[in-house]
């Protein structure tokens, strides 16, 4: 079943999928979901879709869930507070290398307002 809403995000999804396959080749994650480099290229550059379940296999390939790319895509609601959405949005401009960073430094921030009864 091929996802053909307008109103998906395939541009987020491809820097998605970019950004967290981490050092892994287009040619690795091709062998991995059993597409040719150049679709795995097209889909990361968003100049072509693909289906519902080359987006599960894309997700598991890079070891993230299929809600999770169904949520970058648009195609399911988050079922986190708005809060926890822009903490994940926020996180996306750090570099891959800092996240580790990023996310100690979101617990420290939430651990003091908890405390401080914000």
């Amino acid at each position: 079943m091929e996802l053909n809403n307008p109103m998906l995000d395939w541009s987020a999804f491809g820097r998605w999928i970019d950004e967290t396959k981490g050092s892994m080749s287009n040619r690795e994650l091709a062998r991995r979901v059993e597409l040719s480099p150049t679709q795995v290229g097209n889909i990361i550059d968003a100049k072509s879709r693909t289906t519902y379940e080359m987006v599960i296999k894309l997700a598991q390939a890079i070891g993230k869930s299929e809600r999770e790319a169904f949520m970058v895509l648009g195609a399911e609601k988050p079922s986190m507070s708005k809060e926890d959405v822009e903490i994940i949005s926020a996180s996306r401009s750090v570099p891959p290398g800092r996240r580790a960073e990023f996310v100690q430094l979101v617990k420290a921030a939430a651990s003091v307002y908890q405390a401080a009864g914000v």
